[in-house]
């Protein structure tokens, strides 16, 4: 075989060998980028479910119940506006730090709301204790000490309740609790003969003992008969 032959004949195996190889690159450039867009939308939607994710999570902020509760205080305010234009009165001069009210029957129970509302105008909720005698609906209320309890509580604070007779309420009031800064006596407690047993240990000479006389309340000696004094 002649040289010229055997040149064109490696000249000829090596060009299919050469044109393969360039056209493999051109093939892997191709793949490569069809590949790039289809990274980048999985990222996208693998984003947009993230945010979806996180907006679905959120909870709704629940509607706010204010309006409601401060119209029922403002009621129950308005209802016994001599009661709590005396206790702020009160509150004003003695500037207590804490507070412990105590409650001689409980009424309707709004009255206390009255009460607690207006002290906590001047003093935090968490610095008040409050004690409540009476019989509820053992005596024939028609508030119950479940409803009482829930909505001494609905204002922030805890309340310590007696459901018993006055003067076996406040014995236990005199031995677990103590003296007591304010003293509501809507019994006529404070003229009877018990009242000279519990009066040194349920209030001091700083207490005020305000009793309900008709449609107003007086400050009294607890212990003795009813004497008026400067409210």
């Amino acid at each position: 075989m002649s040289l010229l032959k055997i040149w064109n004949y490696f000249r000829k195996t090596d060009v299919p060998e050469s044109a393969s190889s360039a056209a493999k690159p051109a093939e892997a450039a191709v793949v490569t980028s069809n590949a790039a867009p289809t990274a980048e939308r999985g990222a996208d939607a693998r984003a947009i479910g993230d945010r979806t994710d996180v907006a679905v999570s959120q909870p709704q902020p629940a509607k706010p119940k204010t309006k409601a509760v401060t119209k029922s205080i403002r009621a129950a305010q308005s209802r016994h506006s001599v009661l709590c234009k005396k206790l702020r009165k009160w509150v004003k001069a003695e500037t207590p730090a804490t507070l412990r009210v105590l409650e001689i029957g409980v009424g309707d129970g709004q009255r206390a709301e009255a009460v607690l509302s207006t002290l906590m105008q001047t003093i935090p909720a968490e610095s008040i204790t409050y004690c409540g005698v009476d019989t509820f609906e053992m005596g024939g209320s028609d508030l119950t000490l479940k409803d009482f309890h829930r909505q001494i509580r609905g204002l922030g604070i805890q309340p310590r309740l007696f459901p018993m007779p006055t003067t076996l309420g406040l014995t236990r009031v005199a031995h677990s609790l103590g003296q007591c800064d304010v003293i509501l006596d809507s019994q006529n407690f404070h003229a009877g003969e018990d009242a000279k047993k519990l009066t040194a240990k349920l209030a001091s000479d700083a207490s005020l003992w305000l009793a309900d006389v008709g449609n107003d309340w007086v400050e009294v000696n607890g212990g003795g008969d009813a004497s008026k004094r400067a409210a």
